[in-house]
């Protein structure tokens, strides 16, 4: 009897850019430019969520809180029967993190550092016991065979917050099923100034079509939500 292929976990894609399709500025620091009408959607997002995943460069520059907020939404996941605080994931191949920030020292949270098989000796050592390590490829980590790990580990909707690199590598492998999309009323510029999706880029029709959920206005930014184009949809 054949044995049912495991289901990947759900992934959504939520960021926040300038008018001029930008996430950060040229320095890649921490930056705010969001209104907290924004912060509370990301809150929303979070709470549906199993885990939220950033990349190494994403922790390094920011070190961002990846909890829910809200204590209405948090009971409202113990009332579903969900853990109180999401898991949190790094990736990373070069281990190149920040161990005495936030992300590494909060207490009761359970984290995953996901990196590659031929990650150098010294920096999986130090990383041991403070997270659990998935370690996968060479040069880089493959995002399906890692949403096959996640799923084994009890994630079916896994929460992805950047950055530009992190999200290419979802884009890149098809694995990226809604996108939420905050643009708020700002131009930042540059030329080095990271984007949504960074990577080599794509040839036309080279990524997943998506279409349009919903579009809103409020604080004079703009709101959107974009799922997966079905096959029957996209023929």
């Amino acid at each position: 009897m054949t044995e049912p292929e495991s289901t990947l976990p759900h992934v959504t894609l939520n960021f926040a850019m300038s008018l001029d399709g930008k996430i950060s500025t040229a320095a890649r620091g921490r930056f705010r430019f969001t209104s907290g009408r924004d912060r509370r959607v990301m809150d929303e997002i979070r709470a549906r969520s199993d885990a939220v995943l950033i990349g190494g460069a994403t922790l390094r520059a920011e070190d961002p809180p990846l909890q829910v907020r809200d204590a209405r939404l948090r009971e409202g996941r113990i009332l579903a029967g969900h853990d109180e605080k999401l898991i949190n994931i790094v990736l990373s191949a070069s281990l190149n993190l920040p161990l005495g920030g936030r992300f590494f020292t909060t207490p009761g949270i359970r984290r995953i550092v996901a990196t590659v098989e031929d990650a150098r000796a010294e920096l999986l050592a130090s990383v041991k016991g403070l997270a659990e390590i998935v370690r996968l490829g060479q040069g880089r980590v493959p995002i399906p065979e890692l949403l096959k790990r996640l799923s084994e580990r009890g994630i079916s909707r896994l929460l992805v917050e950047g950055g530009g690199e992190v999200n290419a590598s979802f884009f890149e492998a098809g694995c990226v099923d809604e996108i939420y999309v905050t643009v708020a009323p700002i131009v930042i510029g540059g030329r080095s100034a990271p984007t949504p999706a960074g990577g080599e880029g794509f040839l036309a029709g080279g990524t997943a079509a998506f279409e349009l959920v919903s579009c809103r206005s409020e604080e004079n930014e703009i709101f959107i939500h974009y799922r997966r184009r079905s096959v029957a949809a996209g023929s």
